[in-house]
């Protein structure tokens, strides 16, 4: 998941998915029931965090407001809404923003990526992602995947398809860290791997 945002931008929002130990998303959370943190990076490097509040949010399409915080459940996704200094300019320097969002039996994030830009629209220069396969040649298998070998910076996730593969939009010469799992068959925990496109 990537969006543009124009630096220096104002009421912007992020949606990110959380997922347990076992590969599954984590539903029916509440504002109260989550810790935010705002991961402003530069070339892949961690330059500032950002606390962000969480406040209430009775509906996904509630006006802004800084910490907002309510479930799409159609999509098993939640809406966050970021403070202005997330992508405002004057701060440490950066490219782009992801969320960090910690509760209790959430142990991964698949966070909206957003690419701060000085001028819109999209023929802006920014990551490129191209479709990768990744066989591992057992179907229905749980995946995800992760920017950090401690499994804590999830990208994307799902199951494997019918002839045991996963088709996924990476960013090419990337190195990503692979967790798999599946009942009766040995855990993938945290394989390095290099994005090659098909």
């Amino acid at each position: 998941m990537m969006r543009f945002v124009q630096r220096g931008s104002t009421d912007q929002s992020a949606w990110v998915q959380l997922l347990n130990a076992d590969g599954d998303y984590v539903t029916g959370l509440t504002y109260s029931d989550v810790t935010i943190t705002v991961r402003r990076f530069l070339g892949g490097r961690l330059v500032s965090e950002l606390s962000l509040t969480p406040t209430e949010l009775t509906a996904i399409d509630d006006p802004h407001a800084d910490g907002g915080f309510v479930e799409d459940s159609s999509r098993k996704r939640y809406r966050v809404d970021l403070q202005d200094a997330a992508v405002a300019t004057g701060l440490d320097s950066a490219d782009n923003v992801e969320l960090k969002v910690e509760a209790s039996g959430v142990v991964g994030n698949t966070s909206e990526e957003i690419i701060l830009v000085d001028t819109l629209p999209w023929d802006v220069a920014g990551p490129t992602e191209s479709l990768t396969t990744i066989s591992l040649g057992v179907p229905d298998m749980k995946w995800w995947i992760t920017l950090d070998e401690n499994g804590t910076n999830t990208i994307s996730s799902g199951s494997t398809d019918e002839t045991g593969n996963i088709s996924v939009l990476l960013i090419p010469d990337n190195y990503y860290y692979l967790w798999a799992r599946k009942v009766g068959y040995d855990d993938i925990l945290g394989q390095k791997f290099l994005a090659v496109p098909d």
